[in-house]
């Protein structure tokens, strides 16, 4: 009889006796015994058995289909070399059956009758809870050495290196500081603690050189990952994600587990910035705040907040940098909160609220939201192609089951992952046809213009609320210089804009901007 060996395991840590030499020679020798012609081998390594995405397992399956070259049976050293996934085992069985190929286990005796089949099915299903239940002892095994301070996670932190040390017999890792790369880490966090944003940390970083992680460009992604990654605090996290978010236990933290590379007060103040930079939310204490641009000024020097401050028992009230309050080692001074509402409030009445000004943002904004309507239109016709060729692709293959050109067993495996992609596709176009605010909303200019009374009135004699509320709907950030302020805003259109990056103009102290003749300075 003319057969193949197949021997596969799932990492290279497993056990002597069912490593791939010791299978191969078992598999030899009980070939050799019965007499049996070896014509190919197939091997797979650190390979699992919950799917047949092995490449040497499916080059067997596509030389069955093929027959070349011809065989009768494939040996494995037991079942589970084959597949630990019992539907998987059943289907490709069932497939080299169709083919005149049996599947014989050289350590599990079975045979065609009833009571064979029975014993099979058994071995699947006890090879198939072995594996789950595996997975879960896995699981649960690194949470206990997670709990203990080691670095379980297959990627190490940007910044640092593992080293082993002992655990009783055993080896594990630790985190350490590598020898250069920390000092980028520190970097981006005194950048990003200055206020500077990703994308200008990232535009810094490949300017000077300096490679990512994966020694390419950096991007804002991998700088905002860096930002948020307790481990630089020297926390050990563990136990995020899907899986471990299903299964509804807590991720494993663990305190000063290995050395931080930047302290906890600068780490703070990096995540405050990053949240007041998200438009997605406004912290209550800023709704609710007394001040005019609470939540709105930063200072020029470190671009942290400016807060509302009162003196001499409530007499006087300053805006002053969150920076020089709790640390003093910014420069930016503190200005009294009437003379920087009062010059603000007369840019934006005197100088935004213009009709030419207004009509030249306006056509900004209708240049931008044409843009996002051809790059979604672009975006969804690549998209319903990509579906159509799929839809095509599974037609097709029903076509040859009906017309029994091929069998179920051989066209299940790729219906299956057709139909998965089929589904993806069909999710993505939908999301990607989804109305969206930033380009399905045309610019109403004459309303916005025929406003401007309205809105001047409510800077002149509203209601502090009413003030507030209004300029939340379209000033973004007020910075203050030590005599000049940086207004940015979009269009006033009584709501928070969901792109103000792109509508972003400098009205003081910009490029184009007009500087402030009085001093913003504070009387102190």
């Amino acid at each position: 009889m003319r057969v193949v060996i197949y021997a596969r395991v799932s990492s290279e840590k497993q056990d002597v006796d069912s490593s791939i030499a010791a299978q191969l020679r078992a598999l030899k020798t009980f070939a050799e015994q019965n007499s049996y012609e070896i014509v190919a081998e197939y091997v797979d390594e650190a390979e699992s058995g919950r799917t047949a995405n092995r490449p040497a397992f499916q080059r067997m399956i596509s030389a069955v289909r093929a027959g070349s070259p011809r065989f009768d049976a494939v040996l494995v050293w037991k079942l589970s070399r084959f597949s630990r996934d019992m539907e998987l085992s059943i289907l490709y069985k069932r497939l080299l059956k169709k083919h005149g190929v049996r599947v014989i286990s050289i350590n599990e005796r079975y045979d065609d009758s009833p009571a064979g089949f029975m014993t099979e099915r058994m071995l699947e299903v006890i090879d198939d809870f072995y594996s789950r239940n595996l997975a879960q002892e896995v699981v649960r095994g690194m949470r206990e050495v997670a709990s203990r301070g080691f670095w379980v996670a297959s990627r190490t932190p940007y910044g640092y290196r593992r080293e082993k040390v002992d655990d009783g017999s055993k080896k594990r890792s630790r985190l350490i500081p590598d020898d250069a790369t920390p000092n980028i880490v520190r970097r981006i966090f005194d950048e990003a603690g200055r206020g500077a944003g990703v994308k200008a940390i990232a535009s810094g970083l490949n300017q000077d050189g300096v490679p990512s992680p994966r020694g390419r460009r950096w991007g804002r992604s991998r700088v905002h990952a860096i930002l948020t990654n307790e481990a630089y605090l020297g926390t050990l996290v563990w136990g995020r994600g899907r899986y471990h978010e299903e299964s509804g236990e807590e991720p494993v933290r663990v305190e000063n587990a290995h050395p931080a590379i930047v302290s906890r007060p600068l780490f703070d103040q990096v995540q405050a910035l990053l949240r007041s930079h998200s438009p997605r939310a406004i912290p209550p204490r800023r709704v609710t705040s007394r001040y005019l641009l609470s939540g709105i000024a930063k200072c020029g020097h470190c671009k942290a907040a400016m807060f509302g401050l009162g003196a001499k028992a409530g007499r006087y009230h300053y805006y002053t940098c969150a920076t020089r309050y709790r640390t003093g080692t910014c420069e930016g001074r503190s200005i009294r909160v009437e003379r920087l509402d009062d010059v603000v409030l007369a840019a934006i009445r005197d100088r935004i609220l213009q009709p030419d000004h207004l009509k030249r943002l306006a056509a900004m904004v209708v240049e931008e939201q044409h843009a996002l309507r051809q790059e979604r239109s672009d975006r969804v016709g690549t998209l319903e192609k990509a579906l159509a060729d799929v839809e095509r692709r599974l037609r097709s293959n029903y076509e040859a089951l009906e017309h029994g050109a091929l069998s179920l067993a051989d066209l299940a495996p790729r219906i299956k992952e057709l139909r998965k992609e089929q589904d993806r596709l069909s999710a993505t176009v939908l999301e990607a046809t989804q109305p969206d605010t930033r380009d399905s909303e045309e610019v109403d200019l004459p309303r916005i213009v025929a406003a401007l009374g309205e809105f001047k009135a409510v800077l002149s004699s509203g209601s502090a609320e009413e003030r507030k509320s209004f300029l939340r709907g379209f000033v973004t950030e007020v910075v203050r210089h030590d005599n000049e302020a940086v207004i940015r805003h979009t269009l006033p259109s009584g709501r928070p804009s969901r792109a103000p990056e792109v509508l972003e103009l400098d009205l003081f102290g910009g490029a184009d901007g007009i500087r402030t003749r009085d001093p913003l300075v504070a009387n102190q």
